[in-house]
């Protein structure tokens, strides 16, 4: 994403079959952000600190190219 781009008013991210590798840098205040859609971007090797996405309910990663996935995945609740 271009440097100037501000994340912090998103509600819904859906970009499967991407080309990118990440999506932004740092940390951003993601309070509105319900869903994120990455599958099948096979080239996404990090995903954004997510930790701030406290509203987040749907998190979909389908893709094998992510290198590690970031601590903050383990505090998310799982259905």
């Amino acid at each position: 994403m271009p440097s100037s781009f501000c994340p912090e008013n998103l509600v819904k991210i859906q970009m499967q079959g991407s080309k990118l590798e990440k999506l932004w840098e740092g940390i951003h205040s993601l309070t509105g952000l319900k869903e994120m859609d990455l599958s099948e971007s096979r080239n996404l090797k990090e995903i954004p600190d997510l930790s701030m996405a406290t509203s987040l309910e749907t998190l979909n990663l389908a893709c094998s190219s992510l290198v590690e996935l970031p601590s903050f995945i383990q505090h998310l609740k799982t259905e």
